[in-house]
């Protein structure tokens, strides 16, 4: 079957087309001008949402990409993926992304220094008690009740 070269994972016509994408975004795309990172329900969403309001900052495609953490194995090409062109507005502006969970993962420190020497960190801290109280409220909203674990 003819079509089944296309949509075969393992094809090469498939990997051929990834790595064509991944040179392409390598070559043509931008790194984050500011990483955010924090801990949970400490506001790394609000800040977010508050800067890429501002006309010269361009968000990321995914305020949270995990690619010093979970997905180091994929390539910058696929980081950079997720940023606009260099060219045009997007050389007169900043981007950035915001993934909390890059405080806690012992590895993004060293990836993010290799990868975006340049980059600002913003780094969101909350008191652990208030944290603690507001955690339980959203998990109790969402329906995640912690009596049953006792």
């Amino acid at each position: 079957m003819r079509w089944m070269r296309y949509f075969n994972p393992r094809s090469r016509a498939r990997t051929i087309w990834k790595r064509f994408i991944w040179v392409v975004n390598e070559h043509t795309r931008t790194l984050p001008d500011f990483i955010i990172i924090g801990v949970q329900r400490a506001g790394t969403t609000s800040l977010y949402n508050y800067l890429i309001q501002h006309p010269q900052v361009i968000p990321a495609r995914k305020k949270e990409v995990h690619y010093f953490d979970n997905r180091f194995h994929n390539g910058i090409g696929w980081y950079k993926g997720f940023f606009p062109l260099r060219f045009g507005a997007a050389s007169r502006s900043i981007t950035g992304e915001a993934t909390p969970y890059y405080i806690f993962h012992p590895l993004s420190a060293e990836r993010v220094a290799q990868t975006a020497p340049e980059a600002r960190l913003i780094v969101l801290l909350r008191n652990p008690v208030d944290r603690a109280y507001s955690h339980y409220h959203h998990e109790v909203k969402t329906g995640f009740d912690f009596m049953m674990i006792m």
